[in-house]
């Protein structure tokens, strides 16, 4: 091929984040998140300065909250994960509708979530 042709030899762009070069590797983008929040980043600061949606850095710290690396109440107020942890024991479930429907209003999804990836790390 052309030496000044952009593409390497597995067909990829230079530059393509799919490309097995590993000199320049970037973290992981999840890795990433977490670094900040262990910085004392809040998830939406964490959001605007990585132009990501706040979901997104909530799925990023997920894994990190299932291997007990996050401080649930970091992300979570304490009060609401004592109610979570109560209401899910009080059910016998892990399964976020069920417990969203008898919580309510006040709760999140994604609180409901993190507190049930807390409670995995704390099964092991």
């Amino acid at each position: 091929g052309d030496p000044r042709s952009p593409d390497k030899k597995d067909g990829t762009r230079r530059g393509d984040p799919r490309s097995p070069d590993k000199k320049g590797k970037k973290p992981r983008s999840d890795k990433v998140t977490y670094e900040m929040l262990k910085e004392g980043k809040s998830v939406k600061s964490i959001a605007f300065e990585r132009g990501l949606v706040v979901s997104t850095i909530e799925g990023h710290l997920l894994p990190y909250l299932e291997k007990g690396m996050v401080d649930i109440t970091r992300l979570v107020a304490t009060g609401k994960v004592a109610k979570i942890l109560d209401m899910a024991n009080e059910l016998d479930t892990t399964a976020l509708s069920p417990l969203k429907e008898k919580l309510g209003e006040d709760f999140s999804y994604t609180e409901i979530r993190f507190v049930m990836a807390y409670r995995r790390s704390t099964e092991g």
